[in-house]
């Protein structure tokens, strides 16, 4: 009867770490969606103040009566400040797509500067003529987004020193 209760004391200890382990993982998987809840919101918040800026400004367009200057062209992709924290959730809408249209209107625009101007320009000469083009680019660092949509197309080659040129000049 002594080997019955400590073979029953045995399997009650291993239930009872067993049922402490399944609480553990509940109480991980609870911090994982706390912190990706806060991302997801602190996200959400920035893109509604970025769409309430952009309603702004496309209301004092459409009620400017006096004519003025075409308006500069405005490519604004959201930007991820931080990665969500590991969990098992779906992936940010930020971080699947990129700022690719941001990219394609910078090598369009720097394949007009640099056909019009017929020589290699730096990265710092392209980004200033496309401001004075009116085209801006939404960016921390607009240059380096310049350098990487540049060195992300075909149709361009860095020469060192010269600055990027069409690639079949």
């Amino acid at each position: 009867m002594a080997e019955t209760s400590e073979i029953f004391r045995e399997l009650v200890a291993r239930y009872e770490d067993s049922v402490r382990e399944k609480k553990d993982k509940l109480a991980d998987y609870r911090r994982q969606a706390e912190a990706y809840t806060s991302f997801l919101e602190s996200e959400i918040a920035e893109d509604q103040e970025r769409l309430d800026r952009l309603r702004a400004e496309l209301a004092s367009i459409e009620t400017s009566k006096a004519h003025r200057p075409a308006p500069p062209i405005v490519v604004s992709a959201p930007r991820v400040k931080s990665r969500p924290p590991k969990a098992e959730a779906p992936v940010s809408k930020h971080s699947e797509k990129p700022a690719g249209n941001q990219s394609e209107l910078i090598r369009r625009t720097a394949k007009e500067i640099l056909t019009r101007e017929g020589r290699p320009l730096m990265q710092s000469q392209l980004y200033l003529k496309m401001q004075e083009m009116g085209v801006e680019i939404i960016s921390t660092d607009p240059k380096e987004l310049v350098r990487s949509a540049l060195k992300g197309g075909d149709e361009f080659r860095h020469i060192s020193g010269q600055g990027w040129a069409l690639a079949d000049s």
